[in-house]
């Protein structure tokens, strides 16, 4: 019952059909029982046998049309019904090759976030061996070179080394860059 309840193809399909099996009955075969019973007593409806009038007033030509729109519309159905079952087949190769492409989205963007990770720690590691560098500098020397460095990487290395390292290297940097390195450490607009 639950494919009934889910396809309505199929609902009005079976609708057609209890329809046509009720005229059928309804219509025609009336109108065969009369014809049968006027032939067992070899009389014609001037006889003592009277077929109702409902019976007989449907032409055999209006039920065969009734019958021919029922199977026209039975073929339209069972048409539709097809289409909707090609869209579905359809829908399903489309739904799996969506999937499918989400997983390699996926795989590809572990795959970028690893690399990211490893250049973040080379470009980690290249400022720690940078501190350690400039930590053993004497001061002049270490501010005359990061006078000329961009602001961003001063500010990286600066926010690892200690403060009296950093202390002695900013005070003999030109007073421009050391507001605005100061800014950058402290996040905050020169």
């Amino acid at each position: 019952m639950s494919i009934m309840k889910n396809n309505k193809f199929l609902k009005l399909a079976v609708f057609v059909l209890l329809i046509k099996v009720f005229l059928l009955g309804f219509f025609i075969v009336p109108a065969m029982i009369g014809n049968e019973v006027k032939a067992e007593n070899g009389q014609n409806n001037e006889g003592n046998i009277k077929v109702p009038e409902q019976t007989t007033s449907i032409q055999p030509s209006e039920s065969e049309k009734s019958l021919s729109i029922f199977n026209e519309k039975e073929k339209e159905i069972a048409k539709r019904y097809s289409e909707l079952k090609e869209k579905e087949e359809k829908i399903k190769i489309a739904d799996e090759e969506i999937k499918n492409r989400i997983i390699e989205l996926k795989n590809l963007r572990s795959e970028i976030e690893g690399m990211l990770k490893i250049k973040e720690q080379k470009d980690e590691e290249k400022i720690q061996h940078l501190v350690k560098i400039y930590s053993s500098m004497k001061g002049e020397a270490a501010a005359q070179i990061m006078d000329k460095l961009p602001d961003e990487v001063i500010t990286e290395m600066f926010s690892r080394m200690k403060g009296d390292q950093v202390a002695k290297i900013l005070g003999l940097i030109s007073k421009d860059k050391a507001v605005r390195i100061t800014s950058s450490l402290t996040g905050m607009e020169p």
